[in-house]
C-alpha cells in the first residue's frame, strides 16, 4: 500500500517536471496533482528546467514563492537554469537570491 502511494507520488512529480520542461503554460495544472508538502522542491526544479524555454514564466514562478529562504532557493534554481543561455539574467537572479537571503 505505501509503496503504491510512493510510486504514484513519484509519477506525479515526474509528470509535473516533464511538463515544466516542455510546456510551461500547462505546469500550473499539473503541479496541482503534487502533494502540498512536495510542491516547493518540485517548483524549484521546474524553475531550473523551465528557464531555458520560457524564462519569463520561470521568473514568475520564482517571484511567486514566499519571501525569504524559499524565494531565494527558487531564484538560485532560476539562475542555474539561465546560466548557459542568458548569463546576465542568471547573474541578476543570483543577486536577487542573495538579497532574499540577506533580508
Amino acid at each position: 500500500m505505501v509503496a503504491r502511494l510512493l510510486i504514484r507520488a513519484s509519477a506525479r512529480h515526474t509528470l509535473a517536471l516533464r511538463v515544466a520542461a516542455s510546456r510551461p503554460d500547462a505546469f500550473e495544472k499539473t503541479i496541482e496533482a503534487v502533494a502540498e508538502s512536495d510542491r516547493d522542491w518540485v517548483e524549484f526544479i521546474a524553475c531550473d528546467r523551465m528557464a531555458t524555454i520560457d524564462p519569463a514564466h520561470a521568473r514568475r514562478l520564482a517571484e511567486g514563492k514566499p519571501p525569504g529562504r524559499v524565494r531565494a532557493l527558487a531564484y538560485l534554481c532560476l539562475a542555474r537554469g539561465l546560466a548557459k543561455s542568458s548569463p546576465e539574467e542568471a547573474r541578476r537572479a543570483l543577486r536577487l537570491a542573495i538579497n532574499e537571503f540577506e533580508a
